[in-house]
């Protein structure tokens, strides 16, 4: 158990995901580097904002809208 706890004391734990990626076993380095290539970037993932019978398309990037992946 001591070895397992130090073999594992740098990376992720196992079974962890992040909508539906698995990033178990990782290093940070190696997750961030997963989870980076696997999302959507947030320039180009889109909502509507809608008030009133108006409606605004926005994206995640024009909000502010980002991972912090670290």
């Amino acid at each position: 158990a001591w070895d397992y706890q130090r073999e594992m004391r740098d990376r992720v734990l196992p079974g962890v995901t992040v909508k539906g990626i698995d990033i178990g076993g990782l290093t940070q380095e190696e997750a961030i580097a997963v989870l980076d290539a696997a999302l959507p970037v947030p320039a180009a993932h889109g909502l509507t904002l809608t008030s009133e019978g108006q409606a605004w398309q926005m994206t995640w990037d024009s909000i502010g809208q980002h991972y912090d992946l670290e």
